[in-house]
């Protein structure tokens, strides 16, 4: 989108099918997280301070910003094919780039407590709806 003063907004749509979640990742404070379907959490945390992190629960209209430079991940623990979350990712990255904040980084590994923490959430679904 191209927007008053020739400031360009930047997006994308990402999807994650049921029982799965993305890999944390962090970036600068320009993206705001609009969930377009589903349910589920994003877990937000500054760097090497996991035990600090803090929970959103989001459903179809949340809007959700991680802080600046936080890592983050989103959540889809309901294991049902038909239960895919989607979101919106709106930022602006000419100006984030002419602030020279723009910041990109994936955690590669899995944080032990993260991956407990989200088979928890899916069994506890699983349980409630009867599935095996």
């Amino acid at each position: 989108w191209k927007m008053s003063g020739n400031a360009i907004i930047d997006m994308h749509v990402s999807e994650m099918p049921g029982g799965l979640y993305k890999k944390a990742h962090r970036h600068s404070s320009d993206a705001f997280i609009l969930l377009t379907s589903g349910k589920g959490y994003s877990l937000t945390w500054p760097e090497g301070r996991y035990e600090d992190r803090i929970r959103v629960d989001w459903q179809e209209g949340t809007i959700f910003v991680p802080p600046i430079y936080w890592y983050h991940q989103h959540m889809n623990p309901d294991p049902r094919p038909e239960n895919s979350a989607r979101y919106l990712a709106i930022n602006a990255p000419p100006i984030v780039v002419s602030l020279g904040l723009r910041f990109n980084d994936q955690i590669e590994d899995d944080v032990p407590a993260m991956k407990q923490e989200f088979e928890d959430e899916v069994a506890k679904i699983k349980a409630e709806i009867g599935m095996e």
